[in-house]
């Protein structure tokens, strides 16, 4: 009997999603679909989703999209050409912790063999409100610091833009104004840390709900996108 992965009750009942996955990767000669049917842990399957749907942002408006491709001895999740503009890319998921993650993904399973077993049986659950804004984003504030340190070396070398896109699930929702409250103005991060400041390009926000986008670029950069690619990002500037 074939087990089942997190992949496929994951897309049981998103077949659009799924059809566009396996178009992408057909169209620019990618393999991503068997890599999420390999990911036996929810947490790296989710962030690895976060990529993909990264690529699939970038997709229509990219001459070459390289996913993980070897560069100095680091992958970066997408090496895009935009414009004939080599930009790196990569992909923050911010997760709730680790073990929340998974229990919750047990639980799923829990009531997707129940209603296996019980067709037709109600399912009601109760749950309060969770709300998390900037204060969780600050307190994350060190990955983004950990995705700019480990490409340092790398933007300096080749001279190119460096993109950030923040993908939140939806117990760590924010909003285009939290992530604008944090980057930008006097006190924002791309102004308090130095190295932050000077090697992002800009950090893409993607929403949780599908098609919300938003762009926060860096005036501070060193490595800037050329004025026809700001003028593409500018269509999901905040």
């Amino acid at each position: 009997m074939k087990q089942v992965t997190i992949a496929d009750e994951f897309f049981e009942n998103k077949p659009e999603l799924l059809n566009e996955i396996h178009s992408f990767e057909r169209r620019r000669k990618l393999q991503l679909m068997d890599k999420l049917q390999k990911e036996e842990d929810a947490v790296n399957f989710f962030s690895t989703l976060a990529e993909i749907r990264t690529g699939l942002f970038f997709d229509p408006l990219c001459s070459a999209l390289r996913y993980n491709v070897p560069l100095n001895g680091k992958r970066p999740d997408w090496l895009l050409t935009l414009t004939g503009q080599n930009i790196l890319c990569e992909v923050l998921r911010l997760n709730t912790p680790e073990e929340e993650n998974k229990a919750s993904m047990e639980r799923n399973r829990e009531l997707a063999r129940f209603q296996q077993q019980n067709p037709g049986v109600p399912i009601m659950e109760y749950s309060g409100a969770k709300v998390i804004e900037t204060e969780f984003l600050c307190g994350a504030q060190w990955k983004l610091q950990v995705k700019e340190e480990k490409y340092r070396g790398i933007i300096t070398r080749h001279k190119l833009p460096y993109i950030i896109c923040v993908n939140p699930s939806l117990q760590t929702y924010i909003n285009k104004t939290d992530l604008s409250d944090f980057l930008t103005g006097r006190h924002g991060f791309f102004a308090t840390d130095d190295n932050f400041g000077r090697n992002i390009t800009g950090v893409l926000l993607q929403g949780y709900f599908a098609g919300h986008w938003s762009y926060f670029p860096n005036k501070r950069a060193e490595y800037k996108l050329t004025d026809e690619n700001e003028k593409v990002m500018g269509e999901w500037r905040s």
